[in-house]
């Protein structure tokens, strides 16, 4: 528990985050520093006032001011200027030094330019001793003291539009406005960009958090959760609605293109005169489908029962050629003493002893009863073959029975080729014919399918009510819109747990507004307000706009030590009178800050203007471009030796 939490009521409470010294090294070696620079709690000035050759501007002040960004760990803290490329040039073995507090923790921070691997930092060394690495390096434990008392302690850790967590960076980006922003809205803090990756509203939401007016976001991510989803149900509710208009476009594409039509013919023809709509047509073409659909099948139904004919008259020619064929093959077998050739060959459907329950087309008898038979199976024996060689004049009676089986088979072949010719073009028109059926009951299909789509689609299209997907997705729709209000509502209520802290800051907005006169009032209200959620009035301008975000900066500083505020109680504004302001209205606004000791804040600003007698205490730096030692670093830096802004 830090200080400030333990009383953030009392105003001599340390702010969470401060700066106290500053330390410029041209090397780790060195042993006096180049600059030492010592800040104070309250109200810190780093001046460069115009002088007749000097105009104040280009000696270090923005260069101040990111170092001080450096030390307090901000990786974006050289992003949009070529500082750290000129540091490197003019002094690379340099290094920023300081000691930050943390909450209850006092650190010592050394950073070198060049390399990050010598970032260093610890709780009990000082400067010149981390330099030297003569203590512990716990620089990770200051990231994570920063970590800890700066981030992890507000009472929301991550956006509730977006659910991206909180960064040290982000926080770091408001309380340390770089002047390239111009001040053109109270949540533009950056130059280049906030830095934030998602929703453009988390700068004021994050906003909200630290002043105490956002702790619990849970109703916020449900609405947000809520209304991803009416977003969505409201694509749907349109796709849905526009899908029959689009989809019987596309069923009439289709059947312009099915049918060679032009694409805007009528699906329906309203009277006599108007051309055949696509619907007629399509009903002409199906009806044709189906009549040369069966005109087809009994062409085909022609062409197989003239097969069967065909293979019935040739049947038992057929089998001869096959049974000369077996025949031929066991000879040629035998002849060479092939045994298991000839075992096969005999187990064949077409083997003459398979035939022998056959009757003898010649004799009238059972082949088995052939003596002729007999004798032409026994020729052939298999034990014959196993057991002896064949003879010569055996082998010339099996050479004599092969020409005879081969002569039969040339005659048979003769025969049978006319009716195998004529099977093959039956083949063929039976393949056409079945081609032709596929095609046009595809195209049946298709033109049944497009026409009874067109008329679902177009009873939607009349009647949407009626379709129940449609109907589903809206009540969904509906449901989600009224839980979306409900939370909203629910929102609304839980800000007005807020109210005390809101009229608490606008109060003090209205009381700081006073520098500009009695009739001058102030404002706060994040919601009405938009991106100027601090106003000033009664007049306005553009000058105003830079005045109003100027003051809120300082008065959610100054809220700060109020327990309500998660505010740091830190804030760094560089070199805002440039943006068009004059010196009156710029002094007489930090005029409102008090010449407290030891307040619970600490705001540095950076001015090219000559500050009044009346803040010569509150100066920590001057820098001018008289000579060189008046710079920043004591002389001009970078490779072309640029002066810095």
């Amino acid at each position: 528990m830090t200080a400030k939490a333990d009383d953030k009521t009392n105003e001599a409470t340390a702010p969470l985050l401060w700066i106290e010294k500053v330390w410029l090294l041209d090397s780790l070696d060195t042993l006096i520093p180049i600059r030492e620079i010592p800040l104070k709690r309250g109200l810190n000035l780093v001046l460069s006032e115009p002088g007749e050759s000097n105009s104040g501007h280009g000696v270090g002040k923005t260069a101040f001011c990111q170092l001080l960004r450096f030390v307090l760990d901000d990786p974006h803290w050289d992003r949009g200027t070529p500082l750290r490329e000129e540091l490197r040039y003019a002094m690379p073995d340099g290094a920023v030094s300081a000691v930050v507090h943390v909450g209850n923790e006092c650190w010592t921070v050394l950073k070198p330019w060049k390399h990050q691997k010598h970032y260093r930092a610890s709780k009990s060394g000082n400067w010149q001793q981390l330099a030297q690495n003569e203590v512990t390096n716990e620089y990770a434990q200051y990231q994570g003291a920063i970590e800890r008392q700066l981030v992890n302690r507000l009472p929301v850790k991550s956006f509730p539009e977006s659910n991206q967590t909180i960064k040290w960076h982000q926080v770091l980006a408001w309380l340390t406005r770089d002047q390239g922003s111009r001040y053109q809205s109270y949540y533009h803090w950056r130059k280049e960009g906030t830095g934030f990756s998602l929703p453009a509203q988390s700068p004021a939401l994050l906003v909200r958090i630290i002043l105490g007016l956002l702790n619990d976001a849970s109703v916020h991510r449900q609405l947000s959760s809520c209304k991803q989803e009416v977003k969505s149900l409201e694509k749907q509710v349109a796709d849905l609605e526009r899908r029959p208009r689009d989809l019987m476009d596309h069923v009439k594409h289709q059947l312009s293109q099915a049918m060679g039509v032009e694409q805007g013919s009528p699906f329906f023809s309203e009277n006599l005169l108007e051309p055949d709509s696509l619907s007629k047509l399509a009903t002409q073409r199906i009806s044709k489908c189906r009549s040369d659909l069966e005109y087809s099948r009994s062409q085909q139904k022609k062409q197989d029962d003239r097969r069967l004919e065909i293979l019935s008259q040739t049947v038992k020619d057929r089998d001869s050629c096959r049974w000369l064929n077996n025949e031929i093959a066991r000879i040629d077998a035998t002849i060479e003493g092939n045994v298991q050739e000839i075992e096969r060959l005999q187990r064949e459907p077409d083997a003459l002893q398979s035939r022998l329950h056959q009757y003898c087309d010649h004799a009238g008898l059972l082949l088995a009863d052939c003596s002729h038979v007999c004798d032409r199976i026994n020729s052939i024996s298999i034990d014959s073959t196993r057991t002896r060689k064949l003879r010569k004049e055996e082998v010339d009676r099996l050479q004599e029975r092969r020409q005879q089986c081969e002569k039969r088979l040339t005659q048979l072949q003769q025969n049978l080729n006319p009716y195998e010719t004529e099977l093959a073009s039956i083949a063929l028109k039976i393949q056409e014919l079945y081609d032709q059926q596929l095609e046009q009951l595809s195209f049946q299909r298709q033109l049944e399918e497009a026409v009874k789509n067109y008329e679902f689609y177009s009873g939607i299209a009349a009647n949407p009510n009626q379709w129940e997907t449609l109907k589903s997705v809206r009540e969904q729709r509906t449901a989600a819109s009224q839980e979306a209000d409900r939370l909203a509502i629910q929102i609304q209520q839980e800000n007005d747990r807020y109210s005390n802290r809101r009229k608490l800051i606008n109060d003090q907005m209205h009381n700081f507004a006073q520098f500009l006169g009695e009739d001058a009032w102030g404002a706060f209200d994040e919601d009405k307000f938009d991106n100027h959620p601090f106003r000033i009035g009664p007049v306005h301008s553009v000058t105003f706009g830079v005045i109003e975000t100027l003051a809120g900066d300082i008065v959610c500083l100054l809220d700060s030590i109020n327990s309500g505020s998660h505010h740091p109680g830190f804030l760094l504004h560089d070199s805002p009178r440039e943006a068009e302001m004059s010196e009156r209205l710029f002094w007489a606004m930090l005029g409102q800050i008090a010449p407290q000791e030891n307040p619970g804040f600490q705001y540095i600003i950076t001015t090219s203007t000559r500050a009044p007698e009346q803040f010569r205490s509150a100066i920590r730096l001057r820098l001018s471009g008289h000579t060189e030692k008046e710079y920043l670093f004591k002389r001009k830096i970078g490779a072309e030796q640029r002066p810095l802004s």
